[in-house]
């Protein structure tokens, strides 16, 4: 594409040319408030426009962009007008705002110049060489159809950023002369020209207002420069704002002085300059304005979010950054490598949105760094940090007991639900109407207790729901199922009495004995009867049944506990109870020895013999004696008594044998005997005869006393009488008894004494006998002697 030509004409008249090259760089010029710009183009080669800040940038079809810096105020309105010159025709571009800074171009017919026209010269305002490097030669047609202006030399724009600005009044001549308004131009009197020859020239060219220059932060940095032209050697002194420099105009007839960043103070005004150009002992005064814009600020507000976090939902909706600066500023925002531009409004605010595609999920910082450009270059960058956070997550640790059963004795200790989540998430936990909240700790382990009295007792399903909520505001949930099991179902013991009467005898303790009932399917169950356990067998439908063995329980009569105890297949344990009595004894005895000593003697026999005993209280006892038999029944302490009359009992000496057998209300039977003696008399008592060998006690037997002997049953006393006098005999082992009675204790005389012997057998029997014999101790009556004489003695 050939270089473009393009003209500004400010508000005044004043008019600038200059060319847009062709070796498709991007190129800008600069346009002052209320300019008229216009490029010699055609609309085909427009491929569109856009406002960027201050700017707007004209793009061509062969990628070329035109950027016309200014063109809009810091209002945002238009503050140039801007034409398109093809072949001499003039149209008017009107731009319309379009989204996201993009503008629509209509085009109007242009028929008014001003003060010029397409084929004329170019003018401009102020004195100075224009300096065009490569300016065609003098021969070269300067008007707007010059067909120089559309070839492909390389002539540089003499308007870019504030360059080749000439003075008020000045006009270009086409060997590229300026002359000022004292000189009078004639096109066909090249010599024609006026003025003081002696008078020092002088023009300032570059750095100031009219030269269409702002120092920017970048020029003052290195020394602010002010530049002109000049009578050759002319001194200059230049003096801003109470800071001089001087210099002297060069060989070529310019002069270039440089204001130290310390002289000139930074920041956003305009300060009047004056040059004095001496020469000759003349001097020109030359004045104008020095305008600095070193400033620009940027901010970003902070933090992006609330908690300058972004969580997932906040994401979604895209992430806004937002800020100040310069009105019209461009602004560049890189946060995290995603890079974003904007152009602040005229408030001074700017934002840029990152679509939520372009925003990463995860969690991670992210560095932001917004720089700023105002319109005349300066820069200003900011930085700040924002976190992303748009991920959490949570657990609820499964299963919540060994087998994920919450059972009756786990109810009881209470049950803790743990679970992971980001640390410091707040954890809501909703199970069966109950909803807790924790916090993460901050290794991210969360758990939350429920006491007994919060979990109801019976067999359901629970749905635990839990929730996670981050710092950051993202949430996470997930659910868990739970089964609470706290008792075990339908456990009974169907097999009733373990025998008829719930009593197991002797009999029925020789033998098997089976238990039986129901429980929950799966469930396992153990017996225990009179101490003894066993495992039962139990049925997918839940019947179970166990079997004692005969012989297995432990004999005695006592009362037994029977315990069922089951366990559930989620742990819980129920256990029933009854009692059994087992008798497999009965005690039957008899009191002995009966009547004292085991023997029934006639005095004992004449009033009867009660027999006496125990038994199981209650126990059926029958007694047999002597072929008679009694029936009684055992007492509440276990006596029992029956009575045999004198009528039962024979008389005599013999042995009886006492059977007795007693049945208890658990049908055992027990049975003892006894032997009892029956003496109802005292045997073998007799007296020995004759007393004294002829039955008669003479004087001379009397003198040394009488002796009386008998016989008698071994081991019985006997007591004889005799005349009134009873004295014990002495009976030997043989049953032999002898009694003496002494000389003095037989009356004298002639009788027949009575004698009783009473025995008493060891039994307490008595018998008693009667003797009798003569006592004769009296002499005979003496011869009646009437007289005597004694020998040798007459009578």
């Amino acid at each position: 594409m050939s270089a473009i030509e393009f003209v500004v004409r400010d508000g005044a008249g004043g008019l600038n040319r200059g060319f847009v090259g062709g070796d498709g760089a991007t190129s800008s010029l600069m346009a002052g408030p209320g300019s008229d710009i216009s490029l010699n183009l055609n609309q085909g080669q427009i491929l569109g426009y856009a406002r960027n800040g201050q700017a707007l940038e004209i793009t061509l079809v062969d990628g070329q962009v035109i950027v016309i810096d200014g063109f809009y105020g810091l209002d945002g309105r238009a503050a140039s007008d801007l034409f398109i010159s093809t072949n001499g025709a003039m149209s008017e571009v009107n731009l319309i705002e379009g989204a996201e800074g993009t503008l629509f171009g209509t085009y109007t017919e242009a028929d008014v110049y001003g003060k010029w026209g397409p084929d004329e010269d170019l003018h401009f305002l102020n004195e100075g060489t224009v300096l065009l490097a490569g300016a065609p030669d003098a021969d070269v047609d300067t008007g707007m159809l010059a067909t120089g202006f559309l070839t492909t030399s390389p002539l540089i724009p003499a308007l870019l950023a504030g360059s080749a600005a000439v003075a008020a009044g000045s006009v270009l001549t086409d060997d590229g002369t300026v002359l000022d308004d004292n000189d009078v131009r004639d096109d066909d009197d090249d010599d024609d020209t006026g003025g003081d020859d002696d008078a020092p020239e002088g023009a300032i060219v570059e750095g100031t207002v009219t030269a269409g220059h702002i120092v920017n932060e970048e020029d003052h940095a290195d020394g602010v420069e002010i530049s002109g032209t000049g009578t050759v050697g002319a001194d200059i002194k230049v003096e801003v704002d109470g800071e001089t420099q001087t210099t002297t105009v060069d060989a070529d007839g310019n002069w270039t002085v440089t204001f130290t960043p310390d002289q000139i103070a930074p920041g956003t005004y305009e300060t009047d300059v004056t040059v004095t150009v001496c020469a000759n002992d003349q001097e020109v005064v030359l004045e104008d304005t020095l305008a600095l814009d070193t400033e620009v600020s940027v901010d970003l507000d902070m933090p992006v979010t609330a908690d300058n976090i972004v969580n997932a939902a906040e994401a979604a909706g895209g992430v806004t950054l937002t800020g100040t600066s310069e009105a019209g500023a461009s602004i560049s925002v890189n946060a995290g490598g995603m890079v974003a531009t904007t152009t602040a409004d005229a408030d001074g605010n700017w934002s840029v949105t990152y679509d939520a595609a372009d925003v990463p999920s995860g969690e991670y910082d992210v560095d932001v760094t917004v720089t700023a450009t105002d319109a005349v270059g300066n820069t200003a960058v900011t930085t700040g940090t924002f976190a992303i956070d748009t991920e959490t997550h949570v657990t609820i640790d499964s299963p919540v007991t060994a087998d994920n059963v919450v059972n009756a004795v786990e109810v009881a200790g209470g049950v803790t639900l743990t679970g992971t989540a980001q640390a410091g998430a707040t954890v809501v936990i909703e199970a069966a109407g109950s909803i807790k909240t924790t916090v993460a700790n901050a290794d991210g382990t969360w758990s939350v207790d429920y006491t007994t009295t919060e979990i109801a007792s019976g067999e359901y399903d629970v749905q635990v729901n839990v929730t996670a909520t981050d710092i950051a505001g993202n949430v996470a949930t997930t659910t868990s199922d739970v089964r609470v099991d706290t008792f075990v179902n339908q456990l009974e013991l169907t097999s009733g009495p373990v025998t008829p009467d719930n009593i197991v005898n002797e009999a029925e303790h020789g033998q098997p004995i089976t238990l039986s009932g129901v429980v929950e399917a799966g469930s396992t169950v153990t017996v225990t009867l009179a101490g003894v356990s066993q495992s039962a067998t139990v049925d997918a439908n839940g019947n179970w049944s166990v079997t004692y063995a005969a012989g297995s329980l432990p004999t005695g009569e006592y009362e037994a506990d029977l315990v069922v105890d089951a366990t559930d297949a989620a742990g819980n344990t129920a256990s029933i109870s009854d009692t059994v009595q087992i008798d497999t004894e009965i005690d039957v005895a008899i009191d002995t020895p009966i009547e004292g000593n085991d023997v029934i003697n006639h005095a004992e026999a004449q009033d009867g013999v009660t027999i006496t005993g125990t038994a199981d209280a209650g126990a059926v006892v029958i007694v047999s004696a002597g072929g008679v038999s009694r029936t009684t029944v055992a007492a509440s302490d276990g006596t029992w008594s029956v009575h045999y009359s004198a009528a039962h009992i024979p008389p005599g000496e013999s042995f009886a044998d006492i059977d007795v057998t007693a049945h208890d209300s658990a049908g055992n039977e027990a049975s003892t005997t006894h032997t009892v003696e029956i003496d109802t008399i005292v045997n073998e008592l007799t007296t020995a005869d004759p007393v004294e060998g002829d039955n008669i006690v003479n004087r001379a037997e009397a003198s040394d006393g009488i002796t009386l002997t008998g016989t008698v049953e071994q081991g019985s006393t006997v007591m004889v009488t005799f005349e009134g006098l009873t004295r014990a005999a002495t009976v030997n082992a043989d049953g032999s008894w002898s009694v003496d009675f002494a000389a003095g204790e037989i009356p004298p005389g002639e009788y027949e004494a009575n004698v009783t012997i009473a025995a008493t057998d060891a039994h307490g029997n008595t018998a008693q006998i009667t003797d009798t014999f003569l006592v004769d101790t009296a002499p005979p009556e003496a011869p009646l002697v009437e007289s005597y004489t004694r020998a040798g003695e007459g009578v």
